[in-house]
């Protein structure tokens, strides 16, 4: 997991070659006017969800893993908690979508962050995540990051 302001993400950009795009995209002057939905940016590769929404609280919000893409979350206004847990720790998982690219676990975590507005959280394969985990109003905007680029 990486945790930073987006003034910083140059810095990971040579983490993996998706990220210089992903993080050029959430710089656009016109990230806060776009309305919600998914924004195509690079066919299969890349791709942006763009939300406004409420948190669900902790117990509402599941560890989620993803297996085919990176999630950079950024949040554009308000604040989002995210809880983290590696997936290695034992997680009890409720399946993977594979369509979906996504797998939902039962097992809760102790770590949560505050992702404030200007922040991104990057969460990679190995990242089991559970978003939205605070109350109140965020707009943020997720990149996904195919891992095989």
């Amino acid at each position: 997991m990486i945790l930073d302001q987006l003034r910083n993400a140059t810095l990971y950009e040579p983490v993996h070659p998706g990220l210089e795009p992903a993080f050029a995209f959430l710089r656009r002057a016109d990230l806060p006017k776009l309305e919600d939905g998914r924004v195509d940016l690079d066919g299969q590769r890349l791709y942006a969800i763009v939300a406004r929404t409420t948190g669900r609280g902790r117990d509402q919000s599941p560890l989620e893993t993803h297996d085919r893409f990176i999630d950079v979350q950024y949040v554009v206004e308000g604040a989002d908690h995210m809880g983290w847990r590696h997936r290695s720790v034992t997680l009890q998982s409720r399946g993977y979508d594979r369509e979906k690219d996504l797998e939902l676990y039962d097992t809760h975590t102790t770590s949560y962050v505050e992702v404030k507005q200007g922040h991104f959280a990057v969460f990679f394969p190995h990242d089991a995540h559970a978003p939205l985990a605070g109350q109140g109003t965020v707009h943020k905007v997720v990149v996904k990051v195919r891992v095989e680029w």
